[in-house]
């Protein structure tokens, strides 16, 4: 039996050590870490130590002493989830090379992990699993043809003619304001619904001021009288360009102006030294400006214990809303939800 332990390959040593704020031993780790195709390592740092209204953690994965992975989280309602979330586009965090979800797993935490691309691997691990289409279209394509195809040209039309009758209407491309004013906006919008919108619109903000002077971010907006009312940003990820965010006012919203933009865009791509558009997924109108590229996934990581918590407090939550008695505690049941998953951080 002896011989037999001595000869089995011993199992590596994983240990996970949280910060509250940047620490001398997360720049060493990065130091042996590859660096994310679209988020080097001085972005990451960034977005991790910038100062919003969310709590951020940092977390130091080793395997064997050496390390596996760095971990920003940022706190999202009910679960943490990336810094690098709708900042910057699969830029979960920096880790050896096929070994970011054992990382993951490894956090012992309720993290929200988005627009997943690859296989996932099997896990007891993996929850709250939902996958959706993403579409993309090259530049050289016929856009009439494909927007006829897709049932969007009339829709394209219209708001070009009632753009025209509007009249003082201009094509905008990278004006230094042009950025930081969509991403606020967009903020501003669905800070409304989602409070904690505020604190992601920050970090994206961080982002494209880091990646406009090295010329992997564009901004596009239609201006009224010189005034703009609808914007549009872009990464660029070689030769392709991803959506990033959008926004249009409402009070020209009869005149097709986010419309109008969109199509200018896409034009403007036709010329441009870009290749592919990846407009992503999850939003239904994106289907009338490109066919499926793909499909993505959204899931939780979650350990066993709290996905158990989790789903016994859901079902407490919706036992007292049939109780009229039970509606007091509402507000202690949704405190414990919120703190499913943090007990390993905090």
């Amino acid at each position: 039996m002896s011989r037999l332990l001595a000869l089995s390959p011993l199992r590596p040593r994983t240990t996970v050590q949280w910060f509250p704020s940047w620490r001398p031993e997360l720049d060493e780790a990065l130091a042996h870490l590859p660096e994310m195709e679209t988020c080097p390592h001085r972005l990451f740092r960034a977005l991790a130590t910038n100062q919003t209204s969310a709590r951020k953690v940092l977390a130091l994965v080793r395997e064997d002493g050496r390390p596996l992975a760095v971990f920003a989280l940022r706190r999202r309602n009910r679960h943490w989830e990336p810094v690098g979330e709708l900042a910057v586009p699969n830029a979960l965090a920096p880790s050896q090379p096929g070994r970011l979800f054992d990382a993951l797993s490894a956090l012992g935490a309720y993290v929200r992990v988005p627009d997943w691309g690859r296989p996932i691997p099997p896990s007891a691990n993996v929850r709250e699993l939902e996958f959706f289409p993403t579409y993309r279209v090259a530049t050289d394509v016929d856009f009439d043809a494909l927007w006829r195809d897709l049932r969007n040209i009339d829709r394209v039309r219209k708001a070009r003619n009632r753009c025209a009758r509007l009249g003082d209407v201009e094509f905008e491309i990278d004006h230094p304001a042009a950025a930081a004013w969509t991403i606020g906006s967009w903020g501003r919008k669905w800070s409304r619904p989602y409070e904690d919108i505020r604190a992601l619109a920050a970090d994206m903000q961080v982002a494209a001021d880091f990646l406009a002077p090295r010329g992997e971010y564009h901004a596009f907006r239609l201006l009224h009288r010189g005034e703009p009312v609808a914007g549009t940003n872009w990464f660029v990820h070689g030769d392709t360009l991803v959506a990033h965010c959008s926004y249009r006012d409402p009070a020209y919203a009869s005149f097709g102006v986010g419309v109008r933009l969109d199509e200018l865009f896409f034009r403007w791509s036709a010329a441009s030294p870009y290749r592919t558009i990846d407009i992503g997924g999850e939003f239904d109108y994106k289907a009338k400006w490109a066919k499926e590229g793909g499909v993505h996934a959204n899931f939780s990581v979650m350990p066993p214990h709290l996905a158990l918590a989790k789903t016994g407090l859901e079902a407490a939550r919706r036992l007292a809303r049939l109780v009229p008695a039970g509606v007091a505690a509402l507000p202690l049941l949704d405190g414990l939800h919120r703190r499913v998953g943090a007990e390993a951080i905090t």
